[in-house]
């Protein structure tokens, strides 16, 4: 498995400003690294983070909301 990962993933260097914007400071860098990025969501169960909604272009959602914009039909209502 960690091989499967090391293959398919690369290392990123943020190359942005550490963010002072999260309620639990050790979050910022998460922030930081989705900016880097421009990631289009950051999929999270941390409340810390979720309170955001999004943080420079970037969505932050829980994993069953992201699953909604997959496929809205499977969202269960």
């Amino acid at each position: 498995m960690i091989s499967l990962i090391a293959e398919k993933s690369s290392l990123v260097q943020p190359h942005t400003p550490l963010p002072t914007v999260c309620r639990d400071t050790d979050d910022n860098n998460v922030l930081q690294l989705t900016e880097s990025v421009q990631a289009d969501y950051l999929i999270t169960g941390d409340k810390d983070l979720l309170v955001l909604n999004i943080y420079q272009g970037t969505r932050i959602v829980a994993p069953a909301q992201f699953l909604e914009t997959l496929d809205p039909a499977d969202s269960g209502t």
